[in-house]
């Protein structure tokens, strides 16, 4: 409220004056982002080594450690430099003929590529995508293919690429943050080209010959698409047409900054008031912070840093619809653009963004507990799958991620033995666990400590961009640590000891996904988390045209409720809560962006009946995996493991929905299927159709063949946890 009221106060110490009420409001909550350890990993189990195969192709200014996760890493890695990046409403690619940066932003429904029928589902397309096209470009005349590039810094929200003439005496600067309104580029005594792929014919209304020249401080440039683009000076330049672009007359000290104006509103005076208005407030990164107001609301705020011209005005910026949805008191302008992927978004004005989100009641198992009848089933069970597991096996397995997997399936069935007071079989479980990670270490080496990059990857020498699935190339580190985490946290719990002698490599794990503190300089604050999106990203080091991307929105909950577990089993609140706060925040961009009930409004009408997008990258949607199209594992890898987190995405009115339209004819796939790999999706589906109908999941679980169940659940646990449902 006393933002607001200030963003709206008519003089300036008036505005101070409530801004410093604000900050003495909130500095009485105490902010949860403090290190988790700040000491570099133990070297036993963290050999520190020079990463195997790659080093940032440029100059990182901010040496170490470099984010690998983050919507830009691409511009750092050795054949990808030019890969677009999406910074939303707007995309940027690095050019080298003209040297500069292109700007695309035509993303509206109509301009997608959606040729792309799917025959299993009439009505429906299989993927979507956007053509990165050069609507507009910023670059420098005298910078040529002698000139180099360097990041010159970076932060949770943006990133700063410097192009540098050879002697490096003249620069021209992008801030890239998530969300501008504008794209910014400094000139240090370079002379400013303006550019599209398609002809300019007017500026400020006037058609554009070779001999026309236009000064100025301000440019209305129409391309022959007709999008008209926003050009603003720091200083009065003059511009001339000079091949398919604008030419500045002489060099530049300051900066250049460009707007497009959506479709159908060139002549919207109040919209171009508005892009005028802030045109002097130009934003340079942000940074984030998170509080608990108390224990059911947890709260956060983006802290956007600018810079003004005048200082009465503040920023423009724009938010993605879950930001839209629970932004605290905002003040919405009517300027709106499309995102790649994420529907539309709507500028702001302020440089505080709010948010709080109620927190769930979550421990280590499901608050209800199965019903009398049920008991003996799930005891015997629990016995069983406990005698019956494969240490041996588990270990066998070189891929982190199926060992953290198994380690998750073990800590389980510890924990339900332990909640019905079968101590025998605790114990025995107890003593498997601990047997198969001292084994797994004393085995092999497991981790390693990376030099370059700065995290916690697998020990790898060979095929390293391939093996478990890139780990070591910073692939998928929140689903397979958030599995080691998850099991630890739960077996920490049952036994003291082996909590004391394994914490530090266990915290270890956690700081490489979720460091949320710049004092830990071992590892990139929150590598995997976008603050933006609301969600994870899966891809690291491996180069992508579509950006980041996640397949698994399920195992991205599963690591956010293993930091929270984990956080209570050691007595980290701080960590408790900052988990119990982003499972809030990825359960609201979950429900926006990644399953899709029949009125959604951020993706295509045609892609909307998939119910769940598939492969989620930053220019696609992908219906399918990495690993198949089949629609039980399309739909399966977004169920599982199933926690006690299931609950905050899978709601039953959406899962029947999806069960009716995509799973309920290829539901019976441990029947249908010949394939092992493919049967092994039977007991996830049937698992999740609890939601529905648990008495119907119940039978179909217990009558099920083992070569049914996938390698993380356990017929005791799918019964446990069927049995515990409303």
């Amino acid at each position: 409220i006393l933002v607001s009221m200030a963003l709206k106060a008519n003089n300036y110490l008036e505005r101070i004056w409530l801004f410093t009420c604000y900050l003495l409001v909130v500095s009485g909550y105490d902010s949860i982002m403090e290190p988790i350890a700040t000491s570099i990993p133990p070297s036993h189990l963290f050999p520190q080594k020079p990463h195997c195969c790659i080093q940032p192709n440029i100059n990182v200014l901010p040496r170490e450690p470099i984010p690998t996760n983050k919507f830009w890493a691409d511009l750092v890695l050795v054949g990808s430099p030019s890969n677009p990046i999406q910074v939303h409403p707007y995309v940027v690619k690095r050019l080298d003929s003209p040297v500069g940066l292109s700007i695309a932003q035509y993303f509206e429904f109509d301009e997608k590529f959606t040729d792309s029928p799917n025959p299993k589902y009439p009505g429906t397309i299989e993927y979507y995508w956007n053509n990165i096209y050069k609507d507009f470009g910023i670059g420098a005349i005298e910078l040529d293919g002698s000139s180099t590039n360097e990041i010159s810094y970076y932060d949770d929200f943006s990133v700063h690429i410097d192009f540098l003439s050879s002697d490096g005496n003249k620069k021209m600067s992008f801030p890239m943050v998530r969300g501008m309104a504008y794209t910014t580029a400094y000139f240090t005594d370079l002379t400013p080209y303006l550019f599209s792929q398609y002809k300019i014919v007017s500026v400020d209304g006037s058609p554009v010959s070779d001999n026309d020249k236009f000064s100025g401080v301000r440019f209305s440039v129409m391309t022959d698409n007709n999008q008209l683009w926003i050009v603003y000076a720091s200083d009065t330049i003059s511009l001339s047409l000079e091949g398919e672009g604008l030419k500045a007359n002489t060099p530049l000290n300051g900066y250049i900054r460009v707007a497009r104006v959506p479709r159908g509103h060139e002549t919207d005076s109040n919209l171009l008031k508005v892009l005028d208005i802030y045109s002097g407030s130009i934003v340079k990164g942000g940074k984030v912070d998170a509080w608990f107001e108390n224990d059911q609301r947890g709260c956060y705020s983006i802290k956007w840093d600018f810079s003004n011209v005048d200082n009465d005005v503040s920023l423009l910026h724009f938010a993605l619809p879950h930001q839209q949805d629970s932004l605290i008191q905002p003040n919405k302008t009517d300027y709106a653009m499309y995102s790649t992927t994420k529907g539309k978004m709507f500028a702001y004005i302020g440089d505080t963004w709010s948010f709080c989100e109620d927190i769930p009641e979550i421990s280590y198992l499901p608050k209800n507990d199965p019903s009398p009848e049920k008991l003996p089933v799930i005891k015997s069970e629990i016995i069983k799958s406990i005698n019956n597991f494969n240490v041996d096996a588990l270990i066998a397995r070189p891929e982190n991620y199926y060992f953290g997997k198994g380690l998750a399936e073990l800590a389980n069935l510890c924990m339900v033995a332990h909640r019905f007071n079968e101590e025998s079989s605790k114990e025995s479980c107890l003593g498997k666990f601990k047997n198969a990670v001292s084994k797994r270490f004393a085995k092999k080496k497991v981790f390693t400590y990376d030099t370059t990059w700065g995290g916690a990857t697998d020990y790898c020498e060979r095929d390293c961009a391939s093996f478990n699935f890139g780990n070591a190339f910073y692939n998928d580190h929140h689903y397979h640590w958030g599995y080691y985490i998850y099991a630890s946290a739960l077996v920490g719990s049952l036994d003291n000891q082996w909590l004391i002698a394994n914490k530090e490599w266990v915290d270890s794990l956690a700081r490489d996904i979720f460091n949320p503190s710049s004092k830990d300089t071992y590892f990139p604050t929150f590598r995997n988390f976008d603050w933006f999106s609301g969600h994870s990203f899966s891809r690291g080091l491996l180069p992508s045209a579509d950006g980041k991307d996640q397949e698994s929105a399920s195992e991205d909950l599963n690591s956010l409720l293993a930091l929270k577990l984990w956080g209570i089993t050691t007595g980290n609140k701080n960590m408790s809560k900052l988990g119990s706060l982003l499972m809030a925040v990825a359960k609201r961009s979950i429900d926006r962006y990644f399953f899709m009930r029949d009125d959604n409004d951020v993706h295509p009408p045609q892609f909307v009946p998939n119910k769940v997008t598939g492969v989620y990258f930053e220019n696609k949607a992908h219906y399918t995996t990495w690993f198949g199209n089949k629609p039980f594992q399309i739909h399966g890898i977004q169920m599982m493991p199933f926690s006690v987190a299931t609950d905050l995405i899978r709601e039953r009115d959406w899962v029947k929905s999806e069960w009716d339209t995509r799973l309920a004819d290829v539901a019976d796939v441990c029947v249908t299927e010949g394939d092992p790999s493919y049967k092994t999706w039977g007991s996830i589906l049937w698992t999740n159709y609890a939601i529905i109908d648990k008495e119907a999941s119940w039978n179909k679980i217990l009558n099920m063949g083992k070569e049914c169940f996938d390698d993380g659940l356990s017929r005791a646990w799918a019964l446990y946890w069927i049995s515990t449902r409303s």
